[in-house]
């Protein structure tokens, strides 16, 4: 289950006053969401290809060859993500042959949304509501519940580590304006993961106070 972190949001217009300083922190976070659109764009090449690498690594039951790591690392098309997966799956070279090298790897919530969606096979471009398919081979937190298997939902949920709040989303998804909470969630501070933790830990994610007090509804 989620946490609540007890941590100021300075960037909540919520509760300030001052139409100034509420127009100042709007602006702010619209910038800010411009520069991550640019980033994001920029980093968009291969990334049909590397969501494919990153699914195959993860549901492989037997160790990449080198040949195979050394094509996804040293390919034109690669993204940072991919090549930093495969190269953490390399084997060393001297005594420890088999040991992995240990690589630091930022992680933030966007990230563990786009890979936890790998997992499940779901692609950026996957937008029209449909019923989530089992994923047996996925990590108990990201597999389908029941109503995920019977109700027709947005697929974006799916990505979220969150049983609870996959369920209450799907059943008060009348109730709810998406546009509002995608807002929220990518503008506002939101979600924080706990260092060292893996995205599809149901355990790692912290929600901030400030987000919780308008949709911890969804999370109980």
């Amino acid at each position: 289950m989620a946490l609540i972190s007890n941590k100021h949001d300075p960037d909540s217009w919520y509760g300030v006053e001052d139409p100034k300083q509420r127009k100042k922190i709007q602006d702010r976070l619209a910038q800010r969401a411009r520069r991550q659109r640019l980033a994001q764009q920029r980093g968009s090449k291969g990334a049909s290809a590397s969501a494919r690498q990153i699914r195959k690594a993860a549901s492989s039951s037997t160790e990449p060859s080198e040949a195979d790591i050394l094509a996804v690392i040293n390919s034109p098309d690669r993204s940072p993500l991919a090549s930093a997966v495969y190269a953490a799956l390399r084997p060393t070279k001297g005594p420890n042959k088999g040991a992995m090298i240990p690589i630091e790897v930022p992680l933030t919530v966007y990230s563990a949304l786009y890979n936890n969606g790998v997992i499940l096979g779901l692609t950026c471009a996957t937008v029209m509501p449909q019923r989530s398919k089992p994923a047996p081979h996925a990590p108990r937190s990201l597999q389908p519940t029941k109503l995920q298997l019977e109700a027709v939902h947005l697929p974006w949920i799916d990505r979220f580590p969150l049983p609870r709040f996959r369920e209450n989303f799907i059943r008060k998804e009348a109730e709810i304006n998406e546009e509002e909470f995608l807002f929220d969630m990518f503008n506002l501070d939101s979600f924080n993961l706990r260092p060292g933790r893996q995205g599809w830990d149901e355990d790692a994610w912290v929600v901030h106070r400030n987000f919780a007090s308008k949709w911890g509804f969804l999370l109980k």
